[in-house]
């Protein structure tokens, strides 16, 4: 993700950090509904994404709430100065999906990283998605309702799973 939340503590943030029980609550309270939009975007996501993880949380709130972003959770959010250096190499069992298309397309030119667009025949987010296979990067557009909808959504995650299990 290109930007961080506006507070000092992420601003220096030099490695992931596991969230802290009330912590995506507080970001969102204090520098307002941009970030809850990208942490209600990445909640239904991953929700979307491991629909075993509803099975714990009777909704994706509960799993924004209680899962998304903590230590152990598998799920991250990383910031542009650690970004390339994680995906240099094709990680093990580690997709990394960079949010944002004008932001992905620049970090991939930067580390070196050919992508393939995603098409489709029914025009369900053309042009939006990409993958490096190699690197195990999808693009996808900005975690924000109008950019990545629930359809979007449902349709990144088939993208995933497609990319994934054809490898």
């Amino acid at each position: 993700m290109a930007n961080r939340p506006p507070l000092e503590f992420y601003q220096h943030l030099d490695s992931v950090h596991g969230m802290q029980a009330g912590e995506i609550k507080f970001i969102a309270d204090k520098t307002g509904n941009h970030w809850r939009k990208i942490f209600n975007v990445y909640a239904k996501f991953i929700a979307e994404l491991w629909p075993e993880k509803l099975n714990d949380y009777a909704r994706w709130q509960d799993l924004r709430d209680n899962f998304l972003l903590r230590e152990n959770s598998h799920t991250s959010l990383i910031f542009s100065n650690l970004l390339l250096d994680k995906i240099s190499s094709k990680p093990q069992n580690t997709l990394h999906l960079i949010c944002g298309r004008q932001y992905g397309i620049q970090l991939a030119k930067q580390a070196g990283i050919t992508l393939t667009w995603l098409l489709r025949e029914d025009d369900v987010g053309n042009g939006e998605f990409a993958w490096s296979q190699q690197h195990n990067v999808m693009i996808c557009p900005y975690f924000d309702y109008r950019q990545l909808s629930n359809v979007k959504i449902k349709r990144l995650v088939e993208l995933i799973k497609y990319q994934l299990t054809s490898e």
